[in-house]
C-alpha cells in the first residue's frame, strides 16, 4: 500500500516537473521571437538611417557645389558692378570735362565782345522795381517770344537780386531762352548754372531734365542718358522723372 502511494506521488511529480519544463520553454520560445523581431526592426532601422544619411550627404555635397557657384556668380556680378561704376564716373567726368569747356569759351566770348562792342540794351531800366515786379517784367518779354531781350532782363535782375526768391527761377529761364534759340550748348551752362548756385531752389529737376534733353539734342546721347537717370533716381515721384523715363525708352 505505502509502494503504490509513493509511486503515485512519483507519478505526480512527474507530471508536475513536465509540465513546468513545456511552460519554461514556451516562454524562452516567446522571449526570443520576441528578441528577434526587435532585432528586425532595429536592422530596418540602422538600413533607414544608413539611407538617410546617404540621401544627407549627397544633399549636403550639392549644397556646398551650389555654394561655390553662388561665389563665382557673386564674384562675377561685383566685377561686373565695380566695371559699371568705373563707366558710369568715367561718363560724369566727360560731363564735367565738357560743361567746363563750355564754361571756358562762355568767358572768352563774353571778353572778346566786352573788348570789342559797347553794351546797349533794348529793354528799359527797371532800376526802382522791386525783385517781384523786375522778375514778372522779363518774364512777360519770355511769354512774348522775345527770348534775346528776355535773356538780358533776366541777366539784369539777377546782377541786381542775385539771392531772391526768384533768382533761381531767373536763371532757369536764362537756359530757357538759350534753348527756344537752339543754342543748346549755352543752355546747359545757363542750367548748370541754376544746379551749382542754387542747389536748394526748386528748378533743380527742371534744369537737369533740360540739361540732359540738350546733350541729346548735340548728339551726346550718353551724357544725356546719365542724366535722365540721375533725375529718376533723385525724384523718382516727380514729372520731371516720367518724362525721362519716356526719354530712356525713345533711345535705340
Amino acid at each position: 500500500m505505502r509502494l503504490k502511494n509513493f509511486l503515485i506521488l512519483l507519478i505526480v511529480l512527474f507530471f508536475l516537473t513536465g509540465c513546468a519544463t513545456v511552460s519554461q520553454i514556451a516562454n524562452l520560445n516567446s522571449d526570443v521571437n520576441t528578441l528577434k523581431n526587435e532585432v528586425s526592426e532595429l536592422k530596418k532601422e540602422i538600413a533607414n538611417l544608413k539611407e538617410v544619411n546617404k540621401t544627407l550627404g549627397k544633399n549636403l555635397a550639392d549644397l556646398n557645389l551650389r555654394m561655390d557657384e553662388i561665389r563665382t556668380e557673386l564674384q562675377t556680378l561685383q566685377g561686373r558692378v565695380d566695371e559699371n561704376q568705373h563707366t558710369i564716373l568715367k561718363n560724369i567726368e566727360g560731363i564735367e570735362n565738357r560743361i567746363v569747356k563750355l564754361e571756358k569759351s562762355k568767358r572768352e566770348v563774353l571778353a572778346l565782345k566786352s573788348d570789342l562792342l559797347p553794351t546797349t540794351s533794348s529793354v528799359p531800366e527797371t532800376v526802382s522795381l522791386c525783385p517781384e515786379e523786375m522778375y514778372s517784367e522779363a518774364y512777360r518779354i519770355y511769354k512774348e517770344g522775345r527770348y534775346a531781350e528776355a535773356r538780358e532782363a533776366f541777366l539784369k535782375f539777377l546782377h541786381k537780386f542775385p539771392q531772391t526768391e526768384f533768382s533761381d527761377n531767373a536763371q532757369f529761364w536764362i537756359g530757357e531762352c538759350y534753348y527756344k534759340e537752339k543754342n543748346y550748348e549755352k543752355a546747359i551752362l545757363a542750367y548748370e548754372e541754376v544746379i551749382q548756385k542754387y542747389p536748394q531752389g526748386n528748378k533743380i529737376p527742371d534744369a537737369l531734365l533740360k540739361e540732359a534733353l540738350c546733350f541729346r539734342a548735340i548728339g551726346d546721347k550718353t551724357s544725356s542718358n546719365i542724366i535722365f537717370q540721375r533725375v529718376i533716381e533723385k525724384y523718382p515721384e516727380s514729372l520731371q522723372a516720367e518724362i525721362a523715363r519716356k526719354e530712356l525708352n525713345k533711345s535705340p
